[in-house]
């Protein structure tokens, strides 16, 4: 594979995040609504250690792996956020 090759596999891809990040933020959307209607706190420390174990297990290429948990930490991050802005509301 040649440069190009390699920056459309990249497009497809992202393309690929791009919708399941999309669906991962319409859940959360349900989460936050369920938090708001309990009462209970955005942050779940346990939920997230959780996830990041998880995430650890399911790795395939170690080489990647202080990259991916921090791409995690970002997106969980994001998503805390979110969640702040919509309680709000």
């Amino acid at each position: 594979m040649n440069l190009e090759d390699y920056r459309n596999e990249i497009d497809r891809i992202d393309g690929e995040l791009l919708s399941l990040l999309e669906e991962r933020m319409r859940a959360v959307s349900g989460i936050v609504q369920i938090k708001k209607e309990a009462g209970l706190a955005i942050l779940d420390k346990d939920r997230e250690k959780a996830v990041f174990e998880k995430l650890e297990k399911q790795l395939g290429d170690s080489d990647f792996k202080d990259s991916i948990l921090r791409t995690f930490e970002d997106i969980l991050k994001q998503s805390r956020q979110y969640q702040e802005a919509k309680l709000e509301n």
